[in-house]
């Protein structure tokens, strides 16, 4: 799939998810931390990962984990946005 094609699939998730956000939705997308568990396997992944000394299942386990904590941080930066619009109008 062209890289334009896949930046605007994702542009046109990303909105339609933000177009469902109600304050109450947008403040606890805003607050959203992963567990301390998971906070925990992402940190010892990642040191793994600097070392060079992940399997490939954890690796890919590791990936996953990047990207969704990428895409939720997208969602909490619209959830921001749209709660600092609110305050704004």
């Amino acid at each position: 799939m062209p890289q334009n094609t896949i930046a605007t699939t994702a542009e046109n998730v990303l909105s339609a998810v933000e177009a469902c956000l109600d304050s109450a939705s947008a403040e606890a997308l805003a607050r959203l931390r992963a567990p301390a568990e998971l906070q925990a396997r992402i940190e010892t992944l990642a040191d793994q990962c600097t070392g060079g000394q992940l399997t490939e299942e954890e690796r890919e386990e590791y990936e996953t984990l990047v990207r969704l904590g990428n895409f939720i941080g997208i969602l909490q930066s619209r959830a921001r946005r749209r709660l600092g619009a609110g305050q704004a109008a």
